[in-house]
Protein backbone atom coordinates (compact mmCIF):
# COMPACT_ATOMS: atom_id res chain seq x y z
CA UNK A 1 0.00 0.00 0.00
CA UNK A 2 1.25 3.43 -1.11
CA UNK A 3 1.24 6.05 1.23
CA UNK A 4 0.88 9.78 -0.15
CA UNK A 5 0.77 13.49 0.71
CA UNK A 6 -1.88 16.13 -0.46
CA UNK A 7 1.19 18.86 -1.07
CA UNK A 8 0.03 22.72 -1.55
CA UNK A 9 2.62 24.40 -3.17
CA UNK A 10 4.48 26.84 -0.59
CA UNK A 11 5.03 30.60 -1.91
CA UNK A 12 8.40 29.81 -3.91
CA UNK A 13 9.93 27.17 -6.26
CA UNK A 14 13.06 26.71 -3.69
CA UNK A 15 10.75 26.34 -0.89
CA UNK A 16 8.31 24.04 -2.27
CA UNK A 17 11.39 21.85 -3.45
CA UNK A 18 13.17 22.42 0.16
CA UNK A 19 9.93 21.14 1.46
CA UNK A 20 9.14 17.96 -0.80
CA UNK A 21 13.18 16.85 0.25
CA UNK A 22 12.02 16.55 3.81
CA UNK A 23 8.91 14.62 3.81
CA UNK A 24 10.81 12.07 1.29
CA UNK A 25 9.59 9.10 3.34
CA UNK A 26 6.24 8.88 1.82
CA UNK A 27 5.56 7.18 -1.25
CA UNK A 28 4.51 9.46 -3.40
CA UNK A 29 2.74 13.25 -3.74
CA UNK A 30 -0.91 14.72 -4.99
CA UNK A 31 -1.31 18.33 -6.32
CA UNK A 32 -4.59 19.56 -6.19
CA UNK A 33 -6.14 21.96 -9.25
CA UNK A 34 -7.63 24.98 -7.64
CA UNK A 35 -8.79 23.96 -4.82
CA UNK A 36 -12.04 25.39 -3.30
CA UNK A 37 -12.36 27.05 -6.61
CA UNK A 38 -9.96 29.76 -6.12
CA UNK A 39 -6.57 30.25 -7.90
CA UNK A 40 -3.33 28.32 -6.93
CA UNK A 41 -0.15 27.47 -8.69
CA UNK A 42 -1.14 24.88 -11.13
CA UNK A 43 -0.30 21.06 -10.90
CA UNK A 44 1.21 20.33 -14.34
CA UNK A 45 3.74 23.37 -13.38
CA UNK A 46 4.41 21.43 -10.08
CA UNK A 47 5.10 18.10 -11.13
CA UNK A 48 8.11 18.22 -13.31
CA UNK A 49 9.97 19.87 -10.51
CA UNK A 50 8.89 17.84 -8.43
CA UNK A 51 9.81 14.89 -10.38
CA UNK A 52 13.84 16.05 -10.69
CA UNK A 53 14.20 15.87 -6.64
CA UNK A 54 11.61 12.68 -6.71
CA UNK A 55 12.33 10.44 -9.52
CA UNK A 56 11.73 7.44 -7.68
CA UNK A 57 7.85 8.33 -6.54
CA UNK A 58 4.83 8.26 -7.33
CA UNK A 59 3.61 11.66 -8.69
CA UNK A 60 -0.18 12.00 -9.05
CA UNK A 61 -1.83 15.74 -10.41
CA UNK A 62 -5.39 16.72 -10.45
CA UNK A 63 -6.98 18.17 -13.03
CA UNK A 64 -10.24 20.29 -13.44
CA UNK A 65 -12.29 18.99 -16.15
CA UNK A 66 -14.62 22.59 -16.17
CA UNK A 67 -11.69 24.44 -16.46
CA UNK A 68 -10.20 23.14 -19.92
CA UNK A 69 -11.32 21.48 -23.59
CA UNK A 70 -10.79 18.22 -24.96
CA UNK A 71 -7.47 19.55 -26.91
CA UNK A 72 -5.60 20.68 -23.36
CA UNK A 73 -6.62 16.71 -22.00
CA UNK A 74 -4.99 15.57 -25.21
CA UNK A 75 -2.07 17.36 -24.20
CA UNK A 76 -2.01 16.66 -20.62
CA UNK A 77 -2.54 12.66 -21.69
CA UNK A 78 0.94 13.34 -23.76
CA UNK A 79 2.38 15.55 -20.77
CA UNK A 80 1.47 12.80 -17.93
CA UNK A 81 3.16 10.47 -19.74
CA UNK A 82 6.13 12.38 -20.85
CA UNK A 83 7.20 12.72 -17.68
CA UNK A 84 5.72 9.74 -15.46
CA UNK A 85 2.64 11.50 -13.89
CA UNK A 86 -0.86 9.92 -13.01
CA UNK A 87 -3.94 11.99 -13.32
CA UNK A 88 -6.69 12.16 -11.25
CA UNK A 89 -10.10 13.75 -13.09
CA UNK A 90 -13.17 16.11 -11.38
CA UNK A 91 -15.25 18.75 -11.77
CA UNK A 92 -14.10 20.82 -9.16
CA UNK A 93 -16.11 23.46 -7.13
CA UNK A 94 -17.60 26.38 -8.85
CA UNK A 95 -14.57 28.97 -9.58
CA UNK A 96 -14.45 31.86 -7.15
CA UNK A 97 -13.14 33.67 -10.34
CA UNK A 98 -15.23 34.07 -13.59
CA UNK A 99 -17.32 30.89 -14.71
CA UNK A 100 -17.19 27.52 -15.73
CA UNK A 101 -15.03 27.22 -18.98
CA UNK A 102 -16.95 23.39 -19.92
CA UNK A 103 -19.32 21.10 -19.89
CA UNK A 104 -17.12 18.06 -20.51
CA UNK A 105 -17.51 15.60 -17.18
CA UNK A 106 -14.57 13.56 -15.72
CA UNK A 107 -15.72 10.48 -17.60
CA UNK A 108 -15.61 11.90 -21.12
CA UNK A 109 -12.31 13.39 -20.06
CA UNK A 110 -11.17 10.16 -19.30
CA UNK A 111 -11.91 8.65 -22.52
CA UNK A 112 -10.10 11.93 -24.22
CA UNK A 113 -7.22 11.26 -22.24
CA UNK A 114 -7.04 7.18 -23.27
CA UNK A 115 -7.82 7.65 -26.95
CA UNK A 116 -4.62 10.17 -26.98
CA UNK A 117 -2.46 8.11 -24.82
CA UNK A 118 -3.78 4.64 -23.86
CA UNK A 119 -1.09 4.23 -21.45
CA UNK A 120 -1.25 7.03 -19.34
CA UNK A 121 -2.74 6.34 -15.47
CA UNK A 122 -5.93 7.98 -15.21
CA UNK A 123 -8.36 8.17 -12.47
CA UNK A 124 -11.26 9.53 -10.83
CA UNK A 125 -12.97 10.53 -7.88
CA UNK A 126 -15.28 8.20 -5.88
CA UNK A 127 -17.51 10.06 -3.54
CA UNK A 128 -18.94 7.48 -1.12
CA UNK A 129 -21.85 10.17 -0.10
CA UNK A 130 -24.10 8.87 -3.20
CA UNK A 131 -26.47 5.78 -2.73
CA UNK A 132 -24.33 2.26 -3.02
CA UNK A 133 -25.50 1.62 -6.64
CA UNK A 134 -24.53 4.75 -7.59
CA UNK A 135 -20.69 4.18 -6.45
CA UNK A 136 -21.04 0.98 -8.07
CA UNK A 137 -21.79 2.12 -11.19
CA UNK A 138 -18.90 4.47 -11.31
CA UNK A 139 -16.77 1.63 -9.91
CA UNK A 140 -17.30 0.15 -13.60
CA UNK A 141 -15.94 2.84 -15.91
CA UNK A 142 -12.69 1.75 -16.95
CA UNK A 143 -10.82 4.13 -14.66
CA UNK A 144 -7.13 3.21 -13.64
CA UNK A 145 -7.81 3.96 -9.83
CA UNK A 146 -10.24 5.77 -7.34
CA UNK A 147 -9.65 8.70 -5.13
CA UNK A 148 -12.47 7.79 -2.44
CA UNK A 149 -14.27 10.67 -0.68
CA UNK A 150 -15.46 10.07 2.80
CA UNK A 151 -14.20 6.75 3.53
CA UNK A 152 -12.44 6.53 7.09
CA UNK A 153 -12.77 2.63 7.40
CA UNK A 154 -12.55 -0.53 5.24
CA UNK A 155 -16.13 -0.76 6.64
CA UNK A 156 -16.38 2.23 4.10
CA UNK A 157 -15.43 0.23 1.28
CA UNK A 158 -17.25 -3.20 1.26
CA UNK A 159 -18.07 -5.06 -1.94
CA UNK A 160 -15.80 -2.46 -3.76
CA UNK A 161 -12.57 -3.51 -5.69
CA UNK A 162 -10.11 -2.46 -2.95
CA UNK A 163 -6.83 -2.74 -5.34
CA UNK A 164 -8.41 0.25 -7.51
CA UNK A 165 -9.11 2.57 -4.67
CA UNK A 166 -7.16 5.13 -2.93
CA UNK A 167 -8.61 6.79 0.10
CA UNK A 168 -8.47 10.03 1.01
CA UNK A 169 -8.36 10.67 4.32
CA UNK A 170 -8.49 14.29 5.81
CA UNK A 171 -6.67 14.64 8.99
CA UNK A 172 -7.56 16.85 11.47
CA UNK A 173 -4.98 19.10 14.05
CA UNK A 174 -5.28 22.30 16.01
CA UNK A 175 -4.48 24.61 12.74
CA UNK A 176 -7.69 23.09 10.91
CA UNK A 177 -10.12 21.99 12.83
CA UNK A 178 -12.62 25.18 12.45
CA UNK A 179 -12.47 24.74 8.95
CA UNK A 180 -12.78 21.41 8.85
CA UNK A 181 -15.86 21.51 11.37
CA UNK A 182 -17.02 24.14 9.32
CA UNK A 183 -17.13 22.40 5.89
CA UNK A 184 -18.93 19.08 7.29
CA UNK A 185 -16.21 16.85 5.88
CA UNK A 186 -15.53 13.38 7.40
CA UNK A 187 -11.38 13.34 8.93
CA UNK A 188 -9.19 11.57 11.42
CA UNK A 189 -7.35 12.43 14.49
CA UNK A 190 -3.59 12.50 14.09
CA UNK A 191 -3.75 9.66 17.01
CA UNK A 192 -5.90 7.79 14.65
CA UNK A 193 -3.59 7.69 11.65
CA UNK A 194 -1.56 4.78 12.80
CA UNK A 195 -4.66 2.65 12.97
CA UNK A 196 -6.74 3.97 9.92
CA UNK A 197 -3.36 2.92 8.07
CA UNK A 198 -2.77 -0.20 9.38
CA UNK A 199 -6.29 -1.12 8.50
CA UNK A 200 -6.38 0.04 5.44
CA UNK A 201 -3.15 -1.66 4.48
CA UNK A 202 -5.16 -5.15 5.77
CA UNK A 203 -7.77 -4.55 3.64
CA UNK A 204 -5.91 -4.54 -0.07
CA UNK A 205 -6.19 -0.68 -1.04
CA UNK A 206 -4.26 0.56 -3.76
CA UNK A 207 -3.02 3.61 -1.48
CA UNK A 208 -3.91 6.16 1.06
CA UNK A 209 -3.60 10.15 0.57
CA UNK A 210 -3.59 11.83 3.07
CA UNK A 211 -4.47 15.66 3.58
CA UNK A 212 -4.09 18.22 6.25
CA UNK A 213 -6.34 20.53 3.65
CA UNK A 214 -3.95 23.18 2.89
CA UNK A 215 -1.85 23.18 5.97
CA UNK A 216 1.40 21.43 5.04
CA UNK A 217 3.64 22.06 8.00
CA UNK A 218 1.81 19.40 9.71
CA UNK A 219 3.39 16.53 7.70
CA UNK A 220 6.60 17.53 10.27
CA UNK A 221 5.25 16.42 13.27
Amino acid sequence: MQILAEIHPKSTMEKTVRFISTISNFDGFNFPDGPMGLPAVHPLSLAPLVRTVASDKRIIVNQRVSDVGELFLASLALSARFWRLDVVLTRGDLPKLGKRFSSLTSEEGLKTMKAVEPKVSVGLLLSLRYPRNEVQRRMNISSDFFLVLRARSPADLVDLDKSKLIPYLIIKTARNAESLEAVGQPFISMDEVPDVLDSMKHAGVQGVLLSTAGIIKEWKS
